[in-house]
């Protein structure tokens, strides 16, 4: 907050982002990121994230994102 950031990019630990959310207090985005997936993606919005990333590759896309898993991920945020 100090240094000008609006959001910070957060690994794949829940508890944590959850400390740092509450610590944040709306002053910064808290954006939950590393594997997060179409099968988990809800789990990160029930909890109040509002940015989510994601590469959206799957074991079949390899270095890429995955255009069904992309989709998923969309239609799941859009409700």
């Amino acid at each position: 907050i100090e240094c000008g950031v609006d959001r910070v990019l957060c690994g794949f630990n829940l508890p944590l982002m959850l400390e740092l959310q509450k610590q944040a207090a709306n002053r910064i985005v808290v954006m939950p990121g590393g594997d997060v997936r179409s099968h988990n993606v809800s789990r990160f919005v029930q909890h109040g994230f509002t940015e989510i990333h994601s590469s959206a590759r799957t074991a079949e896309s390899g270095d890429f994102p995955d255009l069904c898993e992309l989709k998923a991920l969309i239609n799941l945020l859009k409700k």
